[in-house]
């Protein structure tokens, strides 16, 4: 039989990198699948979120906001 090369190139499929082991297992566990599943947990996790939001926003806030933070010609004591 003849050997005949295709007309169109042909590349290998892109793949995207596979999860490590352990996190494929975690995603496939009943534990995950109970947590997404469950209107209560997925709700406390939303929320959860929403308050480490609300904190870094403060925090950022804080140091822009707040004038003792600021170090314009202060001494390392604190005092002028």
């Amino acid at each position: 039989m003849k050997h005949r090369t295709p007309s169109t190139e042909i590349r290998p499929a892109i793949v995207a990198p596979a999860l490590p082991v352990r996190w494929r297992r975690w995603l496939a566990s009943d534990l995950w699948y109970d947590f997404v599943h469950s209107p209560v947990t997925v709700l406390a996790a939303a929320i959860a979120l929403v308050f480490v939001a609300i904190n870094l926003v403060v925090d950022l806030l804080y140091a822009v906001v707040d004038p003792r933070l600021r170090v314009h010609g202060a001494r390392a004591g604190g005092r002028r």
